[in-house]
């Protein structure tokens, strides 16, 4: 499955909202928090304090001690021998908002099995009138997003979706912009992959594409000796795999009936180096 990052325009509803939530306060517009029920949730990887003492999981002695680590206030997790991993530091910023914040940028994608961040990335919320505030680890964007711009996974929600470019769903709604870097050259079918993504777009959406390229017809880039090893690479019938020259991704654009087909690329006089590809539906 390959993953491409979205901005919504109006995409379907999610069959799943978030539970938890403030009067009037969180990043979804929703009113009322969810009832507090016998557990503590996220219990035992990622917990409020002070619920977890409630419930009577350890004291506060325990809970000052070296078995557990602070991330944000009010907000522990286990020591273990690693750091917490991106999806762990999510979670509890998620608890940190009470439940209220929606992942974000590197935290959604993570949170959707679709891991690109650099290590030490910090968890990454979104929150409407809520009171809080960006800190050590924790990136804090204030935007209060519609019902179609978010969706829940794995119980969390999240503001992007994860869409297989050889086979996108139509559910998935219509977009002002796609863009992708380095991943529409592995689909099984370009041309027939920028066509479903042009359905995607609404009239006059943009599409934006970084890829990389061969450094010409007849020689390949360096970089195909790393990514050669991923199964991807060799999906799409033609020859050479992997990356297409930029007059080729031009030429399949046309194809697919995008509009305003244009690129800035790199090279020198004997190679191309990919560049940034834009058209329009």
């Amino acid at each position: 499955m390959v993953a491409a990052t979205l901005v919504p325009h109006s995409a379907a509803d999610s069959p799943e909202r978030p539970r938890g939530s403030g009067p009037g306060g969180d990043a979804s517009g929703m009113s009322s928090a969810a009832p507090a029920g016998p557990t503590v949730h996220g219990w035992p990887d990622a917990f409020r304090g002070t619920a977890a003492v409630r419930a009577g999981l350890l004291t506060p002695g325990q809970l000052r001690g070296p078995r557990y680590l602070r991330l944000f206030p009010d907000t522990y997790v286990r020591r273990e021998r690693q750091p917490p991993s991106l999806g762990v530091r999510s979670h509890a910023a998620h608890l940190y908002s009470d439940r209220r914040g929606i992942l974000a940028g590197y935290s959604a994608a993570d949170r959707l099995g679709a891991p690109c961040h650099r290590k030490g990335a910090p968890a990454e919320i979104t929150v409407g009138r809520v009171d809080l505030r960006s800190r050590t680890g924790l990136v804090v964007h204030r935007n209060r997003l519609r019902p179609d711009e978010y969706q829940v996974a794995r119980g969390v929600p999240v503001t992007t979706a994860l869409l297989d470019v050889d086979d996108p769903d139509p559910a998935v709604g219509e977009f002002d912009v796609i863009y992708a870097t380095n991943c529409l050259h592995v689909s099984k079918d370009v041309d027939g992959t920028l066509e479903r993504l042009r359905a995607l777009l609404r009239p006059g959406g943009t599409l934006v594409l970084g890829e990389g390229s061969h450094y010409s017809a007849t020689t390949p880039s360096p970089l195909s000796l790393v990514l050669a090893l991923f199964d991807g690479w060799w999906d799409a019938p033609r020859e050479p795999p992997g990356f297409l020259q930029p007059r080729e991704w031009l030429t399949a654009m046309h194809r697919a009936g995008y509009a305003m087909c244009a690129a800035q690329t790199w090279g020198d006089d004997r190679r191309e180096f990919g560049g940034v590809f834009t058209a329009y539906a």
